[in-house]
C-alpha cells in the first residue's frame, strides 16, 4: 500500500493509536496526511527496517516505548517514541485524570499505587535481567478491587513479586510515564467508573475527556513537532 501511495504517512501501531493521534492531525499543518495503524508493534518495526524500499514517500513512526522505556537498543534513533512508557502516559501525564477524582477517591487511588507499584518495579527488573516481565495484565487480576495485597498466585514460583527499593522509587517519582500506562488507566478508572459516581469514565472516555480538555499535552506536543519535521524534512 505504501509503494502505491503518494500521500506523507505517519505509522502508528495499532487501531487505538489511530484513534489517538487523529487529535494531532489537525495541528500538523502540512497538508493532507496518512494515519496508518500497522496491526501492532512488531509489523511496524518490520516496515520501519523496510523503509529504504520506499525513498521517495515522506513516513514517520510513532511507537510506544514499552518497556524500552527502561532499556533502548541502538538502531531504532529514527522512530517517534513516546515519553513515557506509552501513549496512555503521555495523556495521563497532564495530571486532568486526576483531577477528576474525589478527595477519598484519591486516598484509595494513592494508597492502589503503593501496591501496585512495587509488582511492576519486580517486572521491570525481571525485564532487564532479560526475564519474561507478565505485565499484559489487568490490575484487576494483580490487585483485586478493595484489596491492598498482590494476588499471590500472579507471582507464585517467580521470587518475592516486589521490585528493589530503588526501582520501586524510580517508578514512583514519575508513575504517570513510567508505570504501564494501560494499567493507570484502569486503575484510574476503578475509581472514575464507579456506579456510585454521578459521572462515570471507563479508560477510553476517560483518555478521550482529558485529550479534550488538554489540547495542548505537553508530550503530546513534543511528538507533533517531531511528524512535522520528519514529514517536511522528506
Amino acid at each position: 500500500m505504501l509503494r502505491h501511495s503518494s500521500l506523507p504517512t505517519v505509522l502508528v501501531e495499532g487501531i487505538s493509536d489511530a484513534r489517538g493521534y487523529r487529535h494531532l492531525e489537525k495541528q500538523l499543518d502540512v497538508g493532507r496526511v496518512s494515519i496508518l495503524p500497522c496491526g501492532g508493534r512488531i509489523n511496524l518495526l518490520k516496515v520501519f527496517e523496510r523503509r529504504r524500499e520506499i525513498p521517495s514517500l515522506p513516513l514517520a513512526f510513532i511507537a510506544d516505548r514499552d518497556m524500552w522505556l527502561f532499556r533502548m537498543p541502538a538502531g531504532y534513533e529514527e522512530i517517534i517514541w513516546t515519553t513515557g512508557y506509552s501513549l496512555e502516559n503521555d495523556v495521563l501525564a497532564a495530571g486532568a485524570a486526576e483531577d477528576l477524582l474525589e478527595p477519598g477517591e484519591m486516598i484509595r487511588f494513592r494508597q492502589s499505587l503503593d501496591v501496585l507499584i512495587p509488582w511492576f518495579a519486580f517486572e521491570v527488573e525481571e525485564f532487564l535481567a532479560g526475564r519474561t516481565a507478565h505485565v499484559d495484565v489487568h490490575p484487576d487480576s494483580v490487585l483485586p478491587p478493595d484489596a491492598m495485597v498482590i494476588r499471590e498466585a500472579h507471582y507464585a514460583g517467580r521470587g518475592s513479586g516486589r521490585g528493589s527499593d530503588a526501582m520501586i522509587k524510580f517508578i514512583h517519582d514519575d508513575y504517570a510515564l513510567r508505570l504501564r500506562g494501560k494499567n493507570l488507566a484502569y486503575l484510574l478508572a476503578r475509581f472514575l467508573n464507579s456506579p456510585r459516581r454521578h459521572a462515570q469514565y471507563n479508560p477510553p472516555t476517560l483518555l478521550d475527556a482529558v485529550v479534550r480538555l488538554r489540547p495542548n499535552l505537553p508530550h503530546w506536543q513534543q511528538i507533533l513537532a517531531a511528524v512535522k519535521a520528519r514529514l517536511k524534512a522528506h
